[in-house]
Parts: structure tokens; sequence; C-alpha cells
């Protein structure tokens, strides 16, 4: 691939830091709080978790989900910093981004307060354009007003998405790619949809760019 894209537009959890282990542990506890079935990881797995919590949650706690989504964010909130881990080779590849002036955001339907402080303590502010988590825009992500809202806050023009790359890891970063008409690479296990193609990890994605230098 010789092209430089225009833009990369990063999900965060599960593709920039991992964060998998602490959802599921923060939605057993959810579980366990309501009095609901337990999730084992095969389960958890199967499901939808990275959608947005307004889209997924009357699904999983029904009439409870209001409930549920102060006691899984509670969780989250006493847990997320002690948890932060970036996944393998995310920061070289920002850096080989930036070094070579390829601007990048991220998307992300985790709540918007939490995004901004990891991306803080993790001193990453200087890799984006900009960042934009879920609860802030009119949808979150697969809706296309979660990327337009985040281009608009940080006054990003919107050409560039004519010849951006959406890099996650969930079906809904698969949808959302699609709904904004741009490819989207899969870090991580296939998801047997065959709408995106699939790397390991962000080294080997790298190694489609010549420019791109991640050891």
């Amino acid at each position: 691939m010789s092209q430089k894209p225009s833009l990369f537009i990063f999900d965060w959890d599960g593709t920039l830091v991992s964060s998998l282990d602490l959802l599921f542990k923060a939605h057993n506890h959810t579980r366990e709080t309501l009095n609901y079935p337990m999730w084992d990881k095969k389960t958890y797995l199967s499901l939808d978790v990275f959608a947005s919590a307004r889209d997924i949650f009357p699904e999983f706690y029904g009439d409870d989900w209001r409930q549920a989504e102060e006691i899984f964010y509670k969780f989250i909130a006493d847990h997320h910093m002690q948890n932060l881990t970036p996944m393998p080779y995310a920061e070289a590849f920002l850096e080989s981004l930036k070094s070579n002036h390829i601007p990048c955001v991220v998307i992300s339907n985790k709540n918007n307060d939490y995004i901004q402080k990891e991306i803080d303590a993790l001193n990453w502010r200087s890799y984006f354009a900009g960042a934009l988590g879920a609860g802030v825009s009119e949808a979150d992500k697969p809706h296309v007003t979660h990327a337009h809202a985040l281009l608009e806050m940080h006054n990003l023009d919107k050409e560039l998405l004519e010849n951006a790359l959406f890099i996650g890891d969930a079906i809904t970063d698969v949808q959302c790619a699609q709904n904004l008409g741009i490819p989207c690479y899969v870090i991580g296990e296939p998801l047997n949809k065959g709408e995106a193609a699939v790397y390991k990890d962000l080294r080997m994605l790298a190694d489609e760019y010549s420019y791109l230098h991640v050891a």
C-alpha cells in the first residue's frame, strides 16, 4: 500500500488499549448486583459488548438497564485507570503516524470522560487530532453522527474521510466504517463477516505500509 491515508480513525478498547477483562468483570459485577445470571467468557465474547451502552444495555438488562448502567460505570470509574494497558505496538504505531504527519483520531463507545482521562494518563494526547467517546454526539458508533461530531468539534475537514482508514476490533467498528464508506482493518481475531481485512496486531498492519516503522 503506497498511498498515504488522509486520516486514521482508531477504536480505543481492544485496539489501542487492552480492556476486555475489565469490561467482562464490570458486566459480571453488574449482573451479580442485580441478581442476573453471570456470564462466562465464551458467552461474553459472543455478544456485541463494544456497542454503545445506550444501545445495548436495554437488551442486556431489560427494564433494569438504567440502574445497570450506573452500576457498570461506577465499577469502570473505580478500576479503569489501574487496568490501563496499551495493546502491543500501539504507541510505536502512533509514533510512526506522527512522524509521517498522518493525522489520527479516536472514536469510542466508552464514556467520553474516561477516554479523555485515559489518553492523558498514557501521555498520548499529542498523537491525536481529536478523540470522542460515547454520550456526547446525538448518536454513538456505528452511526456516522459520531464521526462527524468529532470532526466538527476539532475543526477537522470532512474531506479527510475521503481517503481515511478505520482501525478496530469489533463488528461495531466494521459497521461504522461501512457507514462512512471507508475501509476497516480489524486487529485481533477474525469477525467471520468477511467485510474487513484482519491483522494479528498493529505491527503486522504497519508492515503493509513502507513508510511506517513499528518494532
